[in-house]
């Protein structure tokens, strides 16, 4: 008998190789500011950055050029030279501050906020990493924290990526029930509600996906219908308004001639002369 489990790597490494700095696992009320030293800015190398993950509460980040506030769940990565000081924004903070070297960060664009669930197996590998708090770590010790780090970091992309799968999918079904319910008088925020999100959040979920707004889709589905319904039938126009959950006949017109560029009975009666 044979039984085995396997798989081959054929030499696809990243290079991604960070070397650690520092590590910092802080937890603050709301009076904690920070100025960073001369001599903090001189005691990091060229090209190192900073990873920062907030378990709990809001901090802001003053940079060279911006501001940044980070909240729950939310993470970035910075070059550390861009930080001039950073506070709390809430009663309670809690965050993981890395500090480390590396060429290049695999997937992550710096200086860009994301976001991801934490989960206990990232609380663990920090966990890990403060393990080693002593000074002086030999260079097994030193290596052993930098790949749990790396992992650290790997794990984080397929966690954005696995995010970014369910995003997509969750975000097919929205548009596919916004097709289904056609008929329905709904607007953007009952939509957004039914999927617990705020209005703004739905709004950029469209926007990323399509290029447009909700509302934009929304009409923009009911015109197709609108005038397939003129295409097939003689229903009055008060009647397709209807169909298509408009309150007002008016506002029906008004809307397909903005997305057409004529009235509902002037496409009605093109589309009938090409054919005659």
């Amino acid at each position: 008998m044979y039984k085995a489990r396997k798989f081959y790597v054929l030499d696809k490494a990243d290079g991604f190789s960070p070397e650690l700095s520092s590590v910092w696992d802080v937890t603050t009320d709301g009076s904690y500011e920070y100025t960073r030293t001369a001599y903090e800015k001189s005691f990091y190398p060229k090209g190192t950055f900073a990873l920062i993950r907030i378990l709990k509460g809001t901090m802001c980040l003053i940079c060279s050029e911006r501001t940044i506030c980070l909240h729950s769940e939310e993470f970035i990565f910075l070059p550390v030279s861009d930080i001039i000081s950073y506070c709390s924004h809430s009663e309670i903070l809690n965050y993981y501050w890395f500090n480390f070297t590396a060429k290049s960060i695999p997937c992550f664009t710096p200086g860009e906020i994301y976001k991801s669930s934490i989960r206990a197996d990232e609380i663990s590998r920090m966990n890990d990493i403060l393990s080693f708090e002593e000074e002086g770590l030999d260079p097994y010790c030193l290596s052993l924290v930098n790949t749990i780090f790396k992992e650290h970091v790997y794990r984080l992309i397929l966690s954005m990526k696995k995010s970014e799968n369910e995003s997509t999918e969750n975000f097919a079904r929205i548009m596919q029930s916004m097709r289904d319910r056609v008929a329905e008088n709904i607007s953007v925020k009952q939509l957004a509600e039914e999927n617990h999100m705020s209005e703004r959040s739905f709004r950029s979920m469209f926007l990323k996906y399509t290029g447009t707004t909700p509302k934009q889709y929304l009409i923009k589905v009911k015109m197709q219908n609108a005038a397939q319904i003129l295409q097939t039938s003689d229903f009055s126009i008060n009647k397709v308004s209807e169909k298509l959950g408009y309150s007002s006949p008016f506002q029906f017109s008004r809307d397909f001639k903005k997305f057409y560029g004529v009235s509902p009975n002037s496409f009605r009666k093109k589309d009938n002369d090409e054919q005659d």
